[in-house]
């Protein structure tokens, strides 16, 4: 069968919306008849193009255009030194330099003065500059153009810790007050003995000695207490006791028994104590040792006599560097001599006079210390 194309007629072109519609080849055949689609007759009752909605459009991009401005002035204002490189210049550094060096140098500050801030102490040389505001590199405006300085004082003086060991009070605190640092003292907290600084003398301070100190720092010193006195025990009289009791008396006190001797005696009964080495009230340290006499009788053996003797006994002064009291007593504690001594001047007491018989005990005093001892043989 040919296929043969027909002309389009006025029946075969339909509109659809804007579109016309290309005639449909016609084939020989025919074909059943198709529904007039609903669509089709839909667009044929359109008049035409729709119009664009000009008002609304037109309100739209004048809103566009105003936040778009808008936009621009606030960025403009916040970015301007940004945006116009030419209007800011980046400030000079001027640390390190002294001032009136960096004040006359035109070349190095470029446009911009110098304003004194202040002063602050220091380790760099007085007169230099330590700190700038606006910082280095920083950039300034064409209306910012002072950059403010602080200089250096000098180096900063610093008061350390005088020695004040051994000493008195009065003139450590003297010596911190001429610091006029407003220190305050604590002199009571800790106190200690000692063997060689005197009482109510420094032993040490916090801070110590070369320590840096600070205005109105807390100063604490130590303070002797002098020499510690050892423990002592104070005799008792021994006296007509016999020989077990005084044994018994001595080892009670924490005392050692010394030597033991009989002798005769006109004070006391054969048997009974009529010496003792430490006499009675005396403070001695514990463990002293401690003689005693035992009395023969007085007719016993020995070379006693009940005729009184005198002689003399002489004792060493210690190297107190000044004047001493003195006092020698007999073993019944009764003072055969008392006088005072310089020690810068006298080694000794020299001779002094005692009368007694059979053997006497005899102790010097210093002070109101026991020193030393000394025994006298009348009957020699």
């Amino acid at each position: 069968v040919d296929k043969t194309q027909v002309l389009p007629t006025a029946a075969s072109i339909s509109r659809v919306g804007n579109r016309v519609r290309e005639p449909e080849r016609v084939q020989s055949r025919s074909r059943p008849a198709q529904p007039q689609r609903r669509w089709e007759n839909e667009d044929e009752e359109d008049d035409g193009p729709r119009r664009p909605n000009w008002p609304i459009i037109g309100a739209v991009a004048a809103i566009l255009v105003f936040v778009a401005a808008l936009l621009f002035i606030m960025f403009s204002t916040a970015f301007r030194d940004t945006l116009n490189p030419q209007q800011s210049v980046s400030v000079p550094q001027v640390t390190g330099y002294l001032f009136t060096e960096a004040q006359a140098n035109t070349e190095l500050l470029d446009g911009f003065t110098l304003e004194l801030a202040g002063e602050e102490e220091s380790s760099e040389p007085e007169g230099t500059i330590i700190r700038q505001t606006p910082v280095a590199h920083s950039l300034a405006g064409e209306n910012e153009r002072t950059i403010q300085v602080v200089v250096s004082s000098g180096q900063v003086e610093e008061i350390t810790m005088p020695d004040l060991v051994n000493r008195t009070l009065t003139e450590a605190m003297s010596t911190l007050d001429s610091l006029n640092l407003g220190l305050t003292y604590d002199y009571t907290s800790r106190t200690s003995y000692h063997d060689t600084i005197p009482k109510d003398s420094v032993i040490s301070t916090y801070p110590v000695k070369g320590s840096v100190l600070r205005e109105g720092q807390l100063v604490i010193l130590e303070m002797s207490l002098g020499p510690e006195e050892p423990e002592t025990v104070k005799m008792i009289s021994l006296i007509g006791m016999t020989e077990e009791g005084a044994r018994e008396a001595i080892e009670g006190l924490g005392l050692t028994v010394g030597q033991v001797q009989s002798s005769p005696s006109e004070e006391q009964p054969e048997g009974r104590v009529w010496y003792q080495s430490v006499a009675a009230d005396a403070e001695v340290a514990p463990g002293t040792t401690v003689d005693i006499f035992i009395s023969s009788g007085s007719g016993g053996s020995g070379s006693g006599t009940a005729e009184p003797v005198t002689k003399t006994i002489s004792f060493n002064l210690p190297d107190a560097g000044g004047v001493v009291h003195v006092v020698i007593a007999d073993s019944q504690n009764n003072t055969v001599y008392e006088g005072d001594y310089d020690t810068n001047l006298e080694m000794s007491t020299g001779d002094i006079p005692v009368t007694g018989t059979g053997q006497e005990t005899y102790t010097m005093y210093v002070d109101g210390n026991r020193y030393s001892t000394q025994v006298v043989d009348f009957g020699a």
